[in-house]
């Protein structure tokens, strides 16, 4: 990988900006539109960004768009644009037409996000909001309100008992546990609730493994290009996998079951009776199972890291 392109002295970009001669609502408005596209697709190139704004009716030409993008990609932002040639040290020169918009997120410690929104990208049709609703996604935080929403928030409130301000706080940091995790959000949740030691049931984490899977599929994420996972199975109805959808028992976790023995074993937060259902009903789902754990699961070995980049790679 080389060096990211340099961020340029505000001398330097006031002079671009000059010769640019947009106005300020344009650029604010562009400013929003790029910040969109990276919350919303992680991954995009500007080829396809010009699309949908064409396809939009904005009459930016090509040459304005790359323009605004250069000051862009000189600039500091939570994203970056950059070519191939500049992700891989074997990487391909291309136009800048065909260079990436890239969340910080997928690149801030190394290039295996990137590498894996991408991967997942791969095949997949584009979604195309219209102008409105994708400017909604320059913020952050912004997540469509629906009925999955609604539930999960409501089982913070009155099953979890959090407040309304804390409730609100938890569906935000799951929803983007959804967007950037692809392998398994379900138990990076769990992860995340019991490092805040929020006891549950058994009935109560059962519950919230449903609400998650119903959150996951109704979620736009990166790795589908800006459709939600349910979205993408209605549209190509040909019998491909539905992406990230996950059912919502235990059972069904990416994680073998030994691994699940030894990760309620280690669960203060859960009471001495429900450890012991728990036990009882991965015992009755097959005992411990010897199978390969996900490539994205983490590694039997107990080392944090995941299988594929642990003992998997042996």
């Amino acid at each position: 990988m080389r060096p990211f392109p340099r961020m340029y002295a505000e001398r330097t970009l006031m002079r671009m900006y000059r010769k640019l001669n947009w106005n300020d609502a344009q650029l604010d408005k562009y400013r929003q539109i790029f910040d969109a596209a990276a919350n919303l697709y992680g991954i995009i190139t500007l080829r396809d960004l010009l699309a949908i704004l064409h396809q939009m009716g904005e009459a930016v030409t090509e040459e304005g768009f790359l323009a605004f993008a250069e000051i862009m990609r000189h600039e500091e932002h939570f994203y970056h644009i950059l070519a191939e040639d500049e992700i891989y040290t074997d990487g391909r020169p291309v136009e800048p037409i065909d260079r990436e918009l890239i969340h910080e997120a997928l690149v801030i410690s190394g290039f295996e996000g990137y590498d894996e929104v991408l991967e997942a990208q791969q095949g997949k049709p584009l979604y195309i909001p219209d102008m409105k609703d994708l400017l909604k996604y320059a913020d952050e935080d912004y997540y469509e309100e629906t009925s999955a929403t609604k539930a999960l928030r409501q089982f913070f409130q009155t099953v979890l008992h959090r407040s309304r301000k804390d409730a609100e706080e938890l569906l935000l940091e799951t929803i983007l546990v959804v967007r950037c995790e692809g392998s398994n959000p379900i138990q990076a949740v769990f992860d995340d609730l019991e490092r805040m030691q929020i006891p549950m049931t058994l009935k109560e984490a059962q519950q919230l493994g449903r609400l998650i899977k119903d959150l996951n599929n109704t979620t736009r994420v990166p790795y589908n290009r800006g459709f939600t996972p349910e979205e993408l199975h209605q549209r190509e109805g040909d019998g491909r996998p539905r992406s990230i959808i996950f059912r919502p028992a235990l059972s069904d976790s990416t994680l073998d079951a030994k691994e699940w023995m030894q990760r309620v074993m280690q669960k203060d937060t859960l009471s001495d009776d429900v450890r012991g259902m728990l036990l009882a009903e991965l015992e009755q789902q097959g005992g411990i199972s010897e199978k390969t754990p996900s490539k994205n699961g983490l590694c039997p070995c107990g080392s944090g890291k995941k299988y594929k980049r642990c003992c998997g790679k042996k």
